[in-house]
């Protein structure tokens, strides 16, 4: 079998880089048998140096950065890139495939990493108009797919709901999470941490608020800390007015994106880490956190409660006075945090890169034995 990886996507780390460097890494480990040939463009194509004798790397073109570009060149150029290389199976791992696919033999799988472009359209940065557009491609891309991958079984739910497409096409298959160790770092105040980019439903204006009561009715200092990548520009300026808004720039802090060590050294220092999200397919940072030993919050909606478990507690993301509420009840509670951080570790114990390469790699034995 020959299985053709289509890896471009956003050259920066995130949710995408990590998921996709981590599968394919995997899939060298543990794949001998098949072929694969990886498509990828910038700092992942630059990741994959020590590769099975079994997978060939192409580097694409810098313009693979720009999505306009990378959509078009996978919709009418990778079908003849994958015909070329004798493929069995398109893998697109990112929201889309190929409709021209569909005339060849070719099987296709994709992953829908995020249902908001048909649950929650609102929150997309482009418009209306632009909105719907991405909508219309993408349940196309799905109805055009021999197989699709969703990162949650509430994703999964929530697309079948959506779409009504045969269940017998949509299989679940969860994140992987790294574990690495770190130093904590000793700052002066205590601080909360929040790691998620400027996109509106990461909710960072209710968190804000909600801090903000949490720090009027507390006589120790804590900060907030909120690692924040300006992907939606409008939000990002609402962030900052927010925090001048309440005068409270001094306790809350926006921070860079930064490499996976130094992140991991953010998360170990924490004394909370608090995930207020509105609507996640899974939801990564969470057990990151958990993985370096901090005690968990997080809202209560889509799949953020099947991922936590009960290694986290839950509050409303929409009522700020929750918000505030369940931040100082933590805070102030030692021995729930103690709790937390060893249901946090067992926690993390369930999902591995390995569990989520082996599964993938099914689906595609599954589908080249049809």
């Amino acid at each position: 079998m020959r299985i053709c990886i289509n890896a471009n996507g956003p050259d920066q780390s995130g949710g995408y880089f990590t998921y996709i460097t981590n599968l394919i890494d995997q899939l060298s480990r543990l794949d001998s048998k098949n072929q694969y040939i990886i498509i990828s463009n910038g700092k992942i194509h630059n990741h994959f140096k020590n590769l099975g004798k079994n997978f060939i790397t192409i580097k694409s073109s810098k313009l693979h950065n720009y999505n306009i570009y990378r959509f078009l060149w996978m919709q009418f150029l990778l079908p003849f890139i994958t015909f070329f290389y004798r493929s069995t199976i398109l893998f697109s791992p990112l929201n889309a495939t190929p409709f021209l696919l569909k005339m060849t033999k070719i099987k296709s799988v994709m992953v829908i990493h995020s249902n908001i472009p048909w649950i929650n359209s609102e929150f997309l940065p482009y418009g209306s108009f632009k909105a719907s557009i991405i909508k219309t491609l993408k349940s196309i891309s799905i109805r055009f797919s021999d197989a699709v991958i969703c990162v949650s079984e509430f994703a999964k739910k929530e697309l079948l709901n959506y779409l009504k497409i045969n269940e017998s096409r949509i299989h679940t298959i969860y994140l992987g999470i790294n574990r690495m160790s770190s130093n904590k770092i000793d700052y002066q105040n205590p601080y909360l941490l929040y790691v998620a980019n400027s996109a509106l439903h990461h909710n960072h204006i209710n968190l804000i608020k909600g801090f903000k009561k949490f720090s009027d009715n507390n006589k120790k200092i804590y900060r907030l800390f909120l690692v924040l990548d300006p992907v939606d520009i409008k939000n990002y300026k609402l962030v900052i007015d927010t925090i001048n808004e309440y005068n409270i720039s001094k306790i809350v802090k926006i921070i860079s994106p930064m490499n996976m060590q130094k992140l991991y050294e953010l998360y170990s220092s924490a004394s909370l880490y608090i995930f207020p999200s509105l609507c996640e397919t899974f939801g990564m940072t969470t057990l990151e956190a958990m993985s370096c030993g901090v005690p968990v919050r997080c809202s209560n909606a889509s799949a953020i409660p099947e991922v936590n478990g009960d290694a986290a507690i839950y509050f409303d993301p929409l009522d700020t006075n929750d918000i505030a509420d369940k931040i100082s009840y933590t805070i102030s509670n030692q021995d729930l945090c103690s709790t937390l951080i060893n249901k946090g570790y067992e926690r993390v114990r369930y999902f591995s890169w390995e569990k989520t390469a082996k599964k993938t790699i099914s689906i595609f034995e599954e589908l080249s034995s049809k």
